[in-house]
């Protein structure tokens, strides 16, 4: 199949326009759809209000900002003063916004569309595949709905997407070109497994495929392989238990930090998540975009293990069924265990059925699909793509549902923009403490008009006041959803010195003057 590569004006324009294609389909669905476009966005989602305004401090202010966590808890790294998901969003994304001009609404979603076709275009560059495979990664890209929905959002999707694309272009020069690396590469390969996976801990599947491809695949290097594997997740593990909030809301660390009261209590919280996940996993209520990815896994899953199976059989025949195989018995072990892995990782670590799985799960996924594009494996992408096509209907329905949230995401943006916060409530960048900067809220407004907060405000936040169980607040601002007479009583009885500022959003904001702030 490599014979089909081709020269000249028009493969090159395929070269440069693929990587390109997600952001034009993106940029055309906002148009043509919804008659928008990218720098109409105003951030929705809890998650993604989250991300944007902790970039958007970054971008303003650096690591003195306040503290965004939960119930109050801060990491043990303190330097860093961001939340569960840790600093490397804000830090990359803020660094560019500023670099960009500043922090905008829409500022996320360009970061966005311009590091994942990028990092797409890096790819395409170290493979430099053929014509059909460009048509077929294309084909892949425009298909692949855990990215398309999530690229025009300032969630951590788009980043981890584009960190995908360069995991694919080592993992690529490990399974076919592992010879011609320097040692300086394959410690930078390493070094970068490892920062990603202190960004997202489910990349740590990767880490014992890449050590078995680098070290010689013998007794010796495969107790290296293991070895170094151990050592790399160990510490992965720890660094992003250092800089993320203690008692993290997390799902990932709080099964995992079960096993520091006990063996036992750690089984038991792997037992009880997985038995919850066997069951949302197969269930037909959950949403419609993640049964689609589902299937799509499911069926990607079997192909490429009749694969790797025809391929141990047919060694001799594998050139010619090309087209079902392509990919050698090592690359189809690789993809093998990644979905294996992945799967089996989701069930224990993730929350399945609440868009969690489908974008861990998606983003491993096109890992797999662009490497077999890339080896002349066309069948199990081409399913992929087919099913995705066939389920088109799922994808415009998700898609009303996540531009349209509320009708704010890619609408009423200048309602956001328009919010007004009391003037009390202002970054003070001669702090004597973090917690001057710092506003506390009820997790039920964790919303749109939180955008409004000044950059450098840290936003803390609990499952309810009613409920918390701190002895004091240490927020220099509070923000309480009900009504004021009966959020004073509650005050009262709790012996909080609350002075009342101003009604807000979905409440009124205190001033706590027992956070030791001067005013």
């Amino acid at each position: 199949m490599r014979t089909l590569k081709a020269s000249g004006l028009p493969f090159l324009a395929l070269k440069l326009s693929t990587p390109l294609l997600p952001a034009l389909l993106v940029v055309g669905i906002l148009h043509f759809r919804y008659g928008t476009n990218i720098y109409e966005h105003a951030p929705v989602w809890n998650d993604e209000v989250g991300y944007w305004h902790q970039a958007a401090t970054f971008a303003a202010v650096g690591f003195q900002g306040g503290y965004y966590s939960y119930n109050e808890n801060v990491a043990r790294a303190t330097w860093t003063r961001f939340d569960v998901h840790g600093p490397w969003y804000p830090m990359l994304y803020g660094t560019l916004g500023r670099l960009l001009g500043g922090w905008e609404l829409y500022t996320g979603v360009l970061l966005n569309l311009i590091l994942f076709s990028a990092s797409t275009g890096i790819f395409v560059l170290t493979v430099q595949p053929s014509i059909l495979q460009l048509i077929t990664l294309g084909l892949v890209l425009a298909s692949m709905h855990p990215v398309l929905l999530y690229l025009p959002s300032t969630m951590s999707e788009g980043m981890q997407a584009s960190i995908t694309m360069l995991l694919a272009a080592i993992f690529w020069r490990l399974l076919r070109q592992r010879e011609q690396a320097k040692p300086w590469q394959l410690v930078a390969y390493g070094a970068f497994l490892w920062i990603v996976t202190v960004t997202r801990l489910s990349w740590g599947i990767l880490l014992l495929p890449f050590f078995l491809l680098v070290f010689p695949f013998n007794v010796r290097g495969v107790g290296l392989a293991l070895l170094m594997t151990a050592l790399s997740s160990a510490s992965a593990y720890l660094a992003m238990n250092w800089v993320t909030p203690q008692q993290a809301y997390h799902s990932v660390l709080l099964t995992l930090n079960a096993f520091g009261e006990s063996w036992s209590a750690g089984i038991a919280a792997l037992v009880e998540r997985f038995l919850y996940n066997a069951g949302r996993y197969f269930d037909t209520s959950k949403s419609a975009i993640d049964l689609l990815l589902t299937v799509q896994t499911i069926l990607v899953f079997l192909m490429t293990t009749l694969a790797l199976v025809a391929s141990l059989l047919l060694r001799n025949a594998s050139r010619r069924m090309t087209f079902w195989i392509g990919a050698s018995s090592r690359e189809l072990s690789f993809h093998l265990y990644n979905l294996t892995a992945i799967l089996v990782t989701s069930f224990f670590l993730y929350i399945i059925g609440t868009f969690g799985d489908y974008r861990v799960v998606g983003l491993h996924l096109l890992l797999t699909l662009v490497l077999l594009v890339m080896s002349d494996h066309f069948l199990s992408p081409l399913a992929f793509s087919a099913i995705f096509f066939m389920g088109l209907p799922f994808f415009f329905n998700a898609s009303d549902y996540f531009m349209h949230y509320d009708g704010v995401h890619f609408g009423d943006h200048e309602r956001v923009q328009q919010i007004q916060l009391p003037p009390e409530l202002r970054y003070d960048p001669n702090a004597s403490s973090p917690w001057c900067n710092t506003l506390v809220i009820d997790v039920s407004l964790y919303r749109d008009f939180l955008v409004a907060v000044p950059p450098g405000i840290g936003i803390s936040w609990v499952l309810s006041f009613q409920d918390w169980q701190g002895e004091t607040l240490r927020s220099r601002y509070v923000w309480m959803r009900g009504e004021r007479a009966a959020n004073e009583a509650f005050a009262a009885a709790r012996q909080l010195s609350l002075r009342y500022l101003d009604d807000v959003p979905g409440g009124q904001l205190y001033l706590n003057e027992a956070s030791a702030c001067s005013d």
